[in-house]
């Protein structure tokens, strides 16, 4: 017999994306029940975080983040017929 844990969490669980700088590690915690903007730089040290040619286009972080919170949004109008889930790695 095997045995087998996983841990799942739901999108509900989630309350904030956090970014960090390849740089210098700073991080920002940007909070899914905002508008979701990733600056154009590192605040700390200034390296940049978006291409020039990106400038004003959504990064994926931030498309990843309104994708959440469009889903939230449709579970509290109780509109999708399923549940979404993610599994983790056993903490």
């Amino acid at each position: 017999m095997t045995v087998e844990q996983i841990t799942v969490i739901t999108p509900s669980d989630l309350i904030a994306m956090r970014v960090a700088c390849t740089k210098c590690q700073a991080s920002l915690s940007l909070q899914l029940n905002q508008t979701i903007r990733v600056p154009d730089e590192c605040p700390v040290c200034s390296t940049p975080w978006r291409e020039q040619r990106s400038m004003g286009a959504p990064t994926e972080a931030e498309r990843l983040g309104n994708a959440i919170k469009v889903w939230l949004e449709a579970e509290r109008q109780k509109q999708p017929n399923f549940s979404l889930k993610f599994e983790i790695p056993h903490l």
